[in-house]
């Protein structure tokens, strides 16, 4: 090749990266987003319990077609049924007393997209709406808690638990964004979440932590002396002591997860089950690290869905009082799992991306 031939190649090597340079600034410029690096603990070792499994593979579909992107679980006092929040607006009930012979009701229509619910001291579901508030649900009635707190419309409330007082414990995943733009705030990855108490005294809601990494689900202890909460985007739960010497203050209960914590519930035998949406990656390490790669990936998912990319291997994992790891059941073929409960010796679980929920055998700690 000639002296005229390089000079060409080279200038066209170099408009190609002007180019380059000047799409990829375009991007950043037009980002919807302002993220930050985050710094995660490495990731623990997939050995003893977190060994990969597929314990969930076979699972049975229970009300299949009819629990659309169930997101939570609530189960009723006598451990005859649970509640579920579904895509449809509706709250569905699914009775299992009979065995291997499931039934959903139609329960109540809220509308919206019903997320966390929690059982209240007069048999009502305290529900987490998103954007539209905290409601108070009968059989035949939705009611509206409250909307706001600390002089903020709440954007997207998610997990709830609530006293035997009806004290309500609930998270807001980010002040800033809504549930239709909450992929924004999974890019962003920064600490916009919220703990929150309502009291029905008052009837009014108060902020009790803020700067949470998307906190997820409340499940308070037997003895209501402390709740247990997530921060989905950094793989851990913390305690939050209500009584005693520690009250108010903050603890670590289990963190560095082998995947991200959604809701967790508190079965009749003092184990935590926490649904894991999907397995942590070297990808969410790098999309951590790397703010470019979340614009960019923000981009991409305007186009294509990344969730079984991004999400991996669903599953549910039951912790004991102590932040001990005792059991783990996954499935590299599902992704969203939100929500899973030890029930008579079985595991039912629930899934945005699923129409029915999953019942498997839980036959933990031997597996």
């Amino acid at each position: 090749m000639g002296a005229e031939g390089l000079i060409q190649n080279a200038v066209w090597v170099a408009v190609l990266c002007l180019a380059s340079a000047a799409a990829w600034q375009a991007l950043l410029r037009t980002s919807p987003i302002h993220p930050l690096p985050v710094h995660l603990l490495p990731r623990p070792p997939a050995e003893g319990v977190y060994a990969p499994n597929f314990r969930l593979n076979n699972a049975v579909k229970v009300g299949s077609g009819l629990i659309p992107g169930g997101e939570d679980l609530a189960v009723d006092r006598e451990g005859r049924s649970f509640f579920t929040g579904c895509s449809d607006g509706w709250i569905k009930r699914v009775w299992i007393d009979q065995p291997d012979a499931e039934r959903v009701e139609n329960w109540t229509f809220v509308g919206g997209r019903p997320l966390g619910l929690a059982l209240g001291p007069m048999d009502e579901l305290i529900v987490c709406a998103g954007d539209r508030g905290l409601l108070n649900v009968t059989g035949d009635k939705v009611e509206v808690l409250c909307t706001e707190a600390g002089g903020l419309p709440f954007k997207t409330v998610d997990g709830v638990d609530v006293t035997k007082e009806g004290v309500v414990y609930f998270t807001e995943l980010t002040y800033k964004y809504s549930p239709k733009d909450i992929l924004l705030g999974v890019f962003e990855y920064l600490p916009h979440g919220r703990l929150l108490r309502y009291d029905p005294s008052t009837k009014s809601a108060t902020v009790l932590l803020t700067d949470l990494y998307f906190p997820n689900a409340v499940a308070l202890s037997k003895k209501e002396d402390f709740f247990i909460y997530c921060e989905t985007l950094i793989f851990r739960c913390r305690k939050y002591w209500l009584e005693g010497e520690k009250a108010g203050k903050v603890e670590t209960f289990i963190e560095n997860l082998p995947g991200f914590p959604d809701n967790v519930i508190l079965d009749d035998d003092g184990t935590y089950w926490i649904g894991l949406i999907g397995e942590r990656n070297i990808f969410w390490d790098l999309a951590a690290k790397y703010t470019s790669l979340r614009h960019l990936l923000l981009r991409i998912s305007s186009f294509i869905n990344l969730d079984p990319f991004l999400f991996p291997t669903a599953g549910v994992v039951g912790v004991r009082e102590d932040g001990e790891a005792i059991a783990y059941y996954s499935d590299p073929k599902r992704s969203f799992i939100t929500s899973g409960v030890k029930m008579g010796g079985r595991l039912y679980f629930v899934s945005l991306h699923e129409n029915s929920i999953g019942r498997s055998p839980a036959n933990f700690p031997d597996q």
